[in-house]
């Protein structure tokens, strides 16, 4: 009955999780580009024998030039593939060649690590050891990126342990619905009980490890490929595994380890609410140690007189895939231990503690106990609060239901965090050939052109055609001869660019460097915004979508349908929707500006857009900052229309049917991200960026379609929800 009771209650968390690791996953995938780098590393991997045998170097020049599959405007991602196979190769060479035991062979006899006693001998002693009892297997070029990528990733543990930590909330209910006593009281409920959900804990966990992990590592190998077949030596991460199994056996294995992690921590945490008696206070005193435990983790380095404190630590049963299947070594002076066996042993004590302690502490609650001094002060500042809520306005009392009652903050929070890691990956030029514009750009940028630039592309063209009469220059030096003829005939272009506009369209057009903003406002920057966009979307249907449930929750939605204020509290309610999307449109657009500023300048803002030769054909002459603007403004358009949107939906559903009827709004981009390129049109997130549809359609109608029709289904709902519940 109980285990029932769980899984209905947390069948949304559950389903949230899976949303929010889908949605995570394919946002670090497109944050990266990993999807168009391991394209190519997949290629070279699938015809590495071949590209061995036409003895073609692993370069992008190469590889471009000898395969018609590589294409040449990828260089960067070919380039980035390349050094991932080079690296491969060098593992590959040294573990068949043993390199690892004839360096510790060498550190043993030498004088210069110390006695018998010192951890770099008894580290020495111990992997020349443990290498002997290693298992010999063949290692060869194959593709063991998914489970790497799949054991290394921090953000997916952490996710899963915050919405189970939810789950393990529902365990309270008893306090919260008053029937404790009646719990208290009833056969068996006194010790059964505990058993009964530290068994639904053990069991949850097992069947989500198996089910999170599984569609994790499906997403992670379509994107980086994997051969499930062979053995898990193959991969460097996993070089000393004891044990030879494939790849697929090993991923089977890391879910039973994560399974085993995860329901510890989750008896653990279930121990200190039982402990405490208010849950509040214990998720926080969690929170604290947890961070408290990842500080001592992060700070201190593995050679500290304190790494203890680094290697016993609740972090590595949280982080499983790097502590429980990896082999490292740690210790001091006189003691060598390993992480894996020192995270199994902490295991098993924290789960023994946890698993007797909820036991023993809930059988010997009391249902009516004295209050505390947490208690009083907790009660104390609800009525401070309460105090402070009978001044304010109806709309701070609905911004305020919104962001701290039911959690908004937390949302926002998540936001900043997921914006503030999040570093704009500048291009790298593989051509060599800018130097010479760079320079005509630097001396130039900002300048209509006049005598002295005609001046400078004359001279240069004259030096030119002088060392093209040098029989020996043509000799040695055609290719880079032609390089300068390239540049020279880009500044002349520019500048031929700059006249025409400035003729036909009586501009006061100037010389702009276009460097920059070929990627700020060109396709590099089209996985960035997409990713930007994704998570501002899901923040704002996640504020939203369950508003009005609120009222509906606590019986208030006949109230409110009869009463003299509904029009005012919807207006309100509408203005309150359109204050905290505002607000966060606000936070990401400034926390996206300065993470491309640290990687670009913003040069000549002040200029007409038509400096830019990608927007020759804009219809009207605004300044290149009016652009930027409007389109950011255009992406605050469109954040208010799903957030309004999701608002609506509320009025007309439960919280779960709300939250997922808005998240459908979020599908077309999911199967765009996922491949079928059709759905691109429909999708949201890609509509937000109003540049990109420019650039993709052109200046008309068809680049606003989408919002054209979200909008007046937006129109549509709102109308019907205001006759049916207002008016």
């Amino acid at each position: 009955m109980e285990l029932v009771r769980i899984v209905r209650k947390s069948l949304l968390c559950i389903v949230c999780l899976f949303i929010a690791m889908i949605c995570i996953s394919l946002y670090q995938i497109n944050y990266n580009q990993d999807s168009k780098v391991y394209k190519y590393y997949k290629e070279i991997i699938a015809d590495y024998n071949n590209i061995k045998n036409d003895n073609v170097a692993f370069t992008a020049e190469k590889l471009t030039k000898t395969y018609e599959q590589y294409k040449e405007e990828d260089s960067e991602y070919i380039e980035e593939a390349a050094g991932l196979i080079k690296e491969k190769e060098k593992y590959i060479e040294s573990y068949n060649a043993d390199n690892q035991s004839k360096n510790y062979n060498r550190i043993l006899q030498s004088t210069l690590f110390g006695n018998d006693n010192s951890f770099y001998i008894l580290n020495a002693n111990k992997q020349i050891k443990d290498k002997e009892n290693r298992p010999s297997v063949d290692v060869e070029m194959v593709n063991t990126t998914a489970v790497e990528k799949l054991v290394t990733n921090r953000t997916m543990p952490l996710l899963y342990i915050i919405i189970f930590t939810v789950i393990i909330i529902y365990f309270t209910e008893e306090t919260d619905n008053g029937v404790l006593v009646l719990v208290r009281t009833s056969r068996r409920g006194r010790v059964l009980l505990p058993i009964v959900r530290c068994g639904i804990i053990i069991i949850y966990n097992i069947v989500l490890s198996f089910l999170y992990n599984g569609i994790l590592y499906a997403i992670y190998a379509r994107v980086y490929g994997i051969s499930g077949g062979a053995y898990i030596q193959n991969s460097k991460l996993f070089n000393m595994f004891p044990y030879a199994i494939s790849i697929n056996q090993f991923f089977v294995l890391y879910c039973l380890v994560y399974a085993l992690a995860m329901f510890t921590i989750g008896l653990f945490i279930y121990f200190v609410i039982n402990l405490i008696s208010n849950y509040k206070v214990a998720v926080t005193l969690v929170i604290v140690i947890f961070l408290c435990e990842y500080l001592l983790y992060n700070k201190i380095q593995y050679n500290s007189q304190f790494n203890a404190l680094k290697y016993i630590n609740i972090i590595n049963i949280l982080f499983s895939g790097t502590s429980y299947l990896v082999y490292e070594n740690w210790g001091t002076n006189g003691f060598i231990a390993d992480i894996s066996t020192t995270t199994f042993v902490m295991t098993a004590v924290i789960f023994l503690i946890s698993l007797v302690g909820n036991i023993v502490v809930y059988s010997s609650k009391h249902t009516i106990r004295k209050k505390n001094i947490i208690d009083i002060m907790l009660d104390k500042i609800h009525i401070l609060i309460q105090k402070l809520m009978y001044k304010m306005s109806l709309l701070l009392m609905e911004i305020y239901k919104t962001l701290v009652i039911q959690k908004g903050i937390l949302f926002i929070i998540v936001l900043v965090y997921v914006l503030m890691t999040f570093k704009i990956q500048r291009g790298v030029d593989y051509t060599n050939t800018n130097y010479m514009v760079n320079k005509f750009y630097k001396e130039f940028d900002g300048r209509a052109p006049d005598e002295d630039v005609e001046a400078y592309i004359t001279d240069l063209r004259d030096e030119l055609e002088e060392a093209k009469q040098d029989e020996a220059a043509m000799l040695y030096k055609k290719e880079e001869l032609l390089k300068e003829q390239r540049n020279i005939d880009v500044m002349q272009t520019a500048v031929d660019y700059v006249n025409e506009i400035n003729d036909n369209r009586s501009a006061s057009a100037v010389i702009v460097n276009p460097a920059n903003y070929n990627d700020i406002l060109g396709e590099r920057m089209y996985s960035s915004n997409e990713s930007v966009n994704f998570i501002s979307i899901i923040i704002v249907i996640l504020l939203f979508a369950g508003d009005y449930a609120f009222e509906r929750q606590n019986k208030m939605t006949a109230h409110i349908r009869s009463s003299k204020g509904r029009v005012r509290l919807w207006n309100n309610k509408m203005l309150k929707v359109f204050i905290i999307t505002t607000l966060l449109w606000l936070i990401s657009t400034i926390i996206n500006v300065h993470n491309i500023s640290d990687r670009y300048v913003y040069n000549q803002l002040t200029q007409s857009i038509w400096c830019l030769q990608m927007f020759k054909d804009f219809p009207v002459n605004i300044s290149i900052l009016a652009y930027i603007i409007w389109c950011s403004v255009y992406r605050l358009i469109w954040m208010l229309v799903v957030a309004f949107t999701a608002y609506i939906i509320s009025y007309r559903f439960s919280y779960k049917v709300s939250l997922m009827v808005s998240f459908v709004m979020l599908i077309p981009h999911v199967i765009y991200i996922l491949g079928v390129n059709w759905a691109q049109k429909l999708s949201i997130v890609v509509g937000m960026d109003i540049n990109r549809l420019f650039n993709t359609y052109g200046y008309n109608v068809k680049s606003i379609i989408l919002l054209i029709v979200v909008f007046v289904i937006m129109l549509v709902i709102a109308c019907a929800t205001y006759r049916k519940n207002i008016k």
